[in-house]
C-alpha cells in the first residue's frame, strides 16, 4: 500500500467532526471510497452484520484514532479521541489517557488495568515484545500494562531512540520531573548515547536515574530563573551562577559548613562550560589536544593584550580586530612556547571557570586549568580532550565527523597557508604560531596545482562571505559586537551531564 494512499486511508478514519462517520457508516465509506486498499479487501471478504467483520472494522478504526492521537502533523487541534466518553464531572487531561498495547484504543490509565483487550492481535509497537514476553509480565491486572501503554504510546521527543522510547521513558515515574525533559532535545541526545555505551539491560535503571537527575536540575534551574526554558539555555556564561545555584540547592549545600548534604549528586551534575570552552579554544587556535587540556591556571593568570609596539605596525581595521583578542603563552610540543588566542566570550568563560575551581571541588595542588576533582591529593585529573572533540565532532551534524580531530585541523590550516603563497616573514610567523618547523608550510609538492587555485578561491569566496556578513550585522556599538568566534550551537549537545572518567 503506498504511503499517500494509506495516509489518506488512516485519514478517514479519524475525522472528529463527523461522529458518525467514525461508527455506522464507517464501514460503507471504507468498502466505496478505498475498496482497492488491502486491509479493505480484506474486510469485504467478512459477511457483512457479521462478529468477525465488526472486530476487524473497530480495529481499523482504532487504528485511525491511534494515528489521530499520537501524530502531530495530522491531529492539527490537539484533541484526543477516547475510547470511552469522560465523565464530566470528573475532568481529566490528556496526561490521564494512555493506549492498550494491543488494540490502541485510548483508556484511562486509572482503568486500563481492567481493560481486558478481546483482540490477540499484533502491538502496534513491535519493539515491545521483549517487555511484554519476559516471564509474562504483561498479563491483565499488572502494573506494566501502564508501562505497555506509555511505550506504545511513545509520547516523547522525535530523535530518542528505540531504546530511550519503548525500554526507558515508559518506566519513568511520570511526574513533573519526567515530564519536564521528555521533549527536550539535549537530554534525549544525551539519553542516546548513554543507551549506545551502556547496552546491557542491567544498565536501564542506572540510565534512568541520570536521566531523572537531569529532569531535577532543569527544574531548579526554572525555579531559580524564569527565563531558562530547556538545557539548550543555560549554555551562556551568564547562567553560570544560577547553575552553581541550582548545583546547591539540589545538594543541599550548607553555607556554615561549606559541605554538601549529598556530595554525590553535587559530583554528577556536569561541568559543560570547561568542555565546551576547551574545544573552542583546540578548534580556532588549532591546537594540539594534549597541548590544550595540560594548560596550566599560571599561563591563564599570564595572559596579556597585544603590545604598543605590534599595534603599531599594523592598520587601523587591524588593530580593531587585534585589539579583541587576548594572548595566553602554553607549552608545546618538545618544551617549545606557543601562543594561544582568547577572545571575549572564551576568556569571561576561563575566568568563570577559574572563579568556582574550588567549589567544584579542584584541589590547590591541581594546577590544571581544566582540572578534574579527585579524591586523591597525589592524582591529577584532566578533561580529556581527545574525547571531547569526538563527541562534537558527532554531534554537530557533520557529514564526515572522523575528519573534525585536531590534526587534520592544524593540517588544513598548513594545506592553506602553502596555498596562500605566503612570504617568508609571513610563513615563519604562521609556523611559530602552531609550533611547526617552517618546511610543513614550505612544502610545495603535497598539493598539486589545481588543488591551490580551488583552495585559494575558496579561501577569497570565504573572506567575502564573512565580510559581507560582518557589514550587515555591524551596529555601531564595539559592546554590542558578537565574537565572530563564540561557541556554537551545534556545539551544545552530547552529553553535556555525562560524569568523566
Amino acid at each position: 500500500m503506498s504511503r499517500v494512499r494509506k495516509t489518506r486511508l488512516r485519514e478517514s478514519l479519524l475525522r472528529r467532526d463527523d461522529r458518525i462517520l467514525l461508527n455506522s457508516k464507517l464501514g460503507r465509506h471504507l468498502s466505496t471510497i478505498h475498496k482497492n486498499e488491502a486491509e479493505v479487501q480484506e474486510l469485504n471478504l467478512l459477511p457483512t452484520g457479521s462478529v468477525e467483520r465488526k472486530a476487524a472494522l473497530d480495529i481499523l478504526k482504532k487504528k485511525g484514532v491511534f494515528e489521530w492521537n499520537t501524530n502531530p502533523e495530522v491531529n492539527k487541534t490537539g484533541q484526543l479521541i477516547t475510547s470511552r466518553r469522560p465523565n464530566p464531572k470528573r475532568p481529566k487531561t490528556v496526561e490521564d489517557f494512555g493506549p492498550c498495547s494491543k488494540c490502541t484504543g485510548f483508556l484511562a490509565n486509572s482503568s486500563i488495568r481492567h481493560h481486558v483487550c478481546k483482540y490477540k492481535h499484533q502491538p502496534m509497537n513491535n519493539a515491545i515484545t521483549r517487555q511484554s514476553t519476559n516471564n509474562e509480565i504483561a498479563q491483565i491486572g499488572s502494573r506494566s500494562v501502564l508501562v505497555l501503554s506509555r511505550a506504545t504510546e511513545g509520547r516523547i521527543h522525535s530523535i530518542a531512540n528505540d531504546k530511550l522510547r519503548t525500554f526507558i521513558f515508559p518506566v519513568l515515574r511520570q511526574d513533573d520531573i519526567t515530564l519536564s525533559i521528555r521533549n527536550d532535545w539535549l537530554v534525549m541526545v544525551y539519553g542516546n548515547k548513554l543507551s549506545l555505551k551502556y547496552p546491557a539491560v542491567f544498565h536501564e535503571a542506572m540510565i534512568r536515574s541520570k536521566l531523572r537527575l537531569t529532569g531535577r536540575l532543569l527544574l531548579e534551574l526554572k525555579e531559580c530563573d524564569p527565563n531558562i526554558t530547556d538545557y539548550s539555555s543555560i549554555f551562556k556564561p551568564k547562567a553560570y551562577d544560577t547553575v552553581i545555584q541550582a548545583i546547591r540547592n539540589i545538594a543541599m549545600f550548607d553555607g556554615q559548613t561549606n559541605r554538601f548534604k549529598k556530595p554525590s549528586t553535587a559530583g554528577r551534575i556536569p561541568r559543560p562550560l570547561s568542555e565546551l570552552t576547551m574545544a573552542t579554544i583546540i578548534v580556532f587556535n588549532r591546537r594540539r589536544t594534549g597541548e590544550t587540556q595540560n594548560i596550566q591556571l599560571s599561563d591563564f593568570e599570564l595572559r596579556e593584550a597585544p603590545d604598543k609596539q605590534m599595534l603599531s605596525t599594523l592598520s587601523d581595521e587591524d588593530k580593531k580586530i587585534a585589539l579583541m583578542y587576548l594572548k595566553m603563552k602554553i607549552r608545546g610540543k618538545k618544551g617549545r612556547t606557543v601562543p594561544v588566542l582568547l577572545d571575549p566570550h572564551v576568556n569571561m568563560c576561563l575566568e568563570l571557570i577559574v572563579k568556582y575551581r574550588d567549589k567544584a571541588g579542584i584541589t590547590d595542588e591541581n594546577c590544571v586549568l581544566f582540572a578534574l576533582p579527585t579524591n586523591s591529593l597525589r592524582r591529577v585529573r584532566v578533561i580529556n580532550a581527545c574525547n571531547i572533540i569526538r563527541k562534537f565532532a558527532a554531534a554537530c551534524g557533520a557529514k564526515d565527523p572522523q575528519s573534525l580531530r585536531a590534526t587534520l585541523l592544524r593540517k588544513h590550516m598548513a594545506s592553506i597557508a602553502i596555498s596562500m603563497e605566503l612570504n617568508d616573514n609571513s610563513v615563519a610567523e604562521l609556523a611559530d604560531h602552531m609550533g611547526h618547523a617552517e618546511k610543513v608550510h614550505r612544502d610545495p609538492g603535497s598539493r598539486s596545482s589545481s588543488s591551490k587555485g580551488s583552495v585559494r578561491a575558496n579561501h577569497k569566496q570565504g573572506r567575502k562571505r564573512q565580510s559581507d556578513v560582518s557589514n550587515t550585522e555591524e551596529d555601531g556599538s564595539q559592546n554590542n559586537r558578537k565574537s565572530p568566534h563564540a561557541i556554537s550551537k551545534s556545539a551544545l549537545i552530547e552529553d553535556f551531564i555525562e560524569p568523566d572518567s
